[in-house]
């Protein structure tokens, strides 16, 4: 990935000026968006990784080629709409989506499937990037937690 990250536009994308600067806010941090940078379906594997590989550990599932997901990855993302991976220098740091919303049983869903496999689920709509300006939430899952991965230092 080059240092310089392409405008949306360069990219073909249509984003409104809020999209643009949650994606800008994103680069800033040093990550890139598998969604909004259109990084190649196979940054780190051929599929779209489940929260369980954030451990560094081998997802129970991988070798199912009907599922995408282990259990408890599936409940870790309850709620999920419009999924995205963020990455940076190429490794996953984050499976992060964009919903409108989450009731209780999917919070309360995601928040315990989190904690049996060991990772943060950080809820912050500033870090949303689809829709933000419609009130869309960032939901990020990740090893070390949104703090930690969105500081560059």
């Amino acid at each position: 990935m080059s240092a310089m990250a392409a405008s949306p536009s360069q990219l073909g994308l249509r984003f409104t000026d809020a999209e643009a600067a949650a994606l800008a806010r994103l680069h800033q941090a040093g990550l890139r968006s598998r969604r909004y940078d259109r990084l190649p379906q196979r940054v780190t594997s051929g599929r779209w990784e489940c929260p369980c590989t954030l451990t560094g550990s081998r997802c129970p599932a991988a070798g199912d080629p009907l599922e995408r997901h282990c259990a408890d990855g599936e409940q870790a993302l309850a709620g999920q709409d419009h999924p995205d991976r963020w990455y940076r220098n190429g490794c996953l740091v984050a499976v992060v989506h964009y919903p409108y919303g989450m009731d209780h049983d999917e919070l309360t869903t995601a928040a315990a499937a989190c904690t049996r496999l060991g990772l943060n689920l950080d809820i912050d709509a500033r870090w949303a990037i689809h829709a933000c300006d419609l009130g869309t939430l960032a939901v990020v899952i990740s090893h070390r937690g949104i703090g930690s991965i969105a500081d560059r230092a």
